[in-house]
C-alpha cells in the first residue's frame, strides 16, 4: 500500500502510517487469499474489476468491502493499482438477516419435533456465522429440568452430531445464569486456550475460542438455551449476539408449539387408555350440534 485516505483508515481501524507499506494480503482472512491472488493476476493483465471481498479490520472483525479496482501507471513507471473501497458490511448483513429470518419462519411452521426445530435453527446460523460446535437444550420450568436436544462438534476434522457431555437434569450454574441474566459472549485469548480442561464447555467436548450463548424465551420466560461456538478467536461481536438472541426467540415459538402439541397428544392417549380400560361407562356429549347434547363417543363399558 503506497497511500490511503482517512475513510479507508476509519473502515479498517488503522492509522495512515500503519497502512502505508502494509501488504494488502494481511487485510484478507486466510480463506480469501486465493481470491486475492486471482484478482491481482487480472489487474496485472490490465483488467478492471468491481467485486465484493471479505476483509479484516485491525481488531480482527470481518468487514465486507465493495471494491472498484483498476491498473494505474505510477510516476516512476512501475505498475500500480488504484482501489476505491466502500464498507457494505451492515447493508449486506441486514439483507441477509431478513432473508434468513423469512426462510426460518417457513421452516419452523412445519417442524413437528424439537430435533427438527433445532436443525432448522442451526441451518439459519450456518448462513450467518462460521461455527464448529453448537448446542440446543429445552427447559421445563415445572420440573426445573434441562434436556439436550441436538449438539454438534468437530470430530475427526468434521462437524458432526455428538452425544451430550452431560445428561438431562437440573440446569448447571452456567446454564441457569444464561436463562436468568441473559445472553453471554465469551471471547478467549490465545493463552486461555492452553488451559485445556479448566475451560472446557459443559455442553461440548472441545474447547472454543469464541462462544455465543443465549436463552430461548417465550413471553419473557426461558424455555431453552442455544449456543454456537467457534475455534477461531474473535469470531463474533455484540451485534452477532443480539442477532442470535432474536433468532433463538424466533425458534422458541416453534418449540413451545411442539411442546403444547405433544402434551395434548399425551393427554388424548391417556384419556383413550382410561376409556378403554375403565370398569365404569363413559360418554362424551357435544352441545354444539344439539341443545340437549349429542353423544359422540362412548367406551365399551358404557
Amino acid at each position: 500500500i503506497l497511500d490511503a485516505n482517512q475513510a479507508l483508515c476509519r473502515s479498517f481501524g488503522y492509522s495512515r502510517g500503519e497502512l502505508v507499506g502494509r501488504n494488502v494480503r494481511s487485510l484478507v482472512p486466510p480463506e480469501g487469499q486465493g481470491e486475492v491472488e486471482t484478482h491481482l493476476a487480472k489487474l496485472r493483465a490490465g483488467q478492471k474489476l468491481e467485486h465484493e471481498l471479505w476483509n479484516l479490520r485491525k481488531n480482527g472483525e470481518r468487514c465486507l468491502m465493495w471494491l472498484n479496482e483498476k491498473p494505474l501507471a505510477l510516476p516512476d513507471g512501475r505498475q500500480g493499482i488504484l482501489a476505491v473501497a466502500r464498507d457494505i458490511t451492515q447493508s449486506k448483513r441486514g439483507e441477509l438477516i431478513r432473508a434468513v429470518f423469512l426462510s426460518l419462519g417457513t421452516k419452523l411452521s412445519v417442524v413437528r419435533t424439537p430435533v427438527e426445530a433445532a436443525k432448522a435453527v442451526y441451518a439459519s446460523t450456518d448462513q450467518l456465522w462460521q461455527w464448529d460446535a453448537a448446542s440446543l437444550h429445552v427447559y421445563s420450568q415445572e420440573k426445573d429440568w434441562l434436556d439436550p436436544v441436538l449438539l454438534y462438534d468437530i470430530v475427526a476434522g468434521q462437524r458432526r452430531e455428538v452425544a451430550p457431555a452431560l445428561p438431562a437434569g437440573p440446569p448447571t450454574a452456567r446454564m441457569r445464569q444464561i436463562m436468568e441474566q441473559g445472553a453471554d459472549l465469551i471471547l478467549r485469548q490465545e493463552d486461555d486456550l492452553q488451559a485445556a480442561d479448566s475451560l472446557r464447555l459443559e455442553d461440548a467436548p472441545s474447547i472454543s475460542a469464541s462462544i455465543m450463548c443465549v436463552p430461548m424465551r417465550r413471553e419473557g420466560q426461558p424455555i431453552g438455551v442455544l449456543s454456537i461456538q467457534s475455534r477461531m478467536p474473535y469470531a463474533y461481536s455484540q451485534d452477532d449476539l443480539r442477532t442470535l438472541q432474536a433468532l433463538a426467540d424466533y425458534g422458541a415459538g416453534a418449540l413451545e408449539r411442539i411442546r403444547a402439541e405433544q402434551a395434548l397428544q399425551q393427554r388424548e392417549e391417556f384419556n383413550r387408555t382410561i376409556l378403554a380400560t375403565a370398569m365404569d361407562g363413559f360418554f362424551t356429549l357435544d352441545f354444539s350440534t344439539h341443545p340437549g347434547g349429542a353423544i359422540i363417543e362412548v367406551n365399551d363399558a358404557y
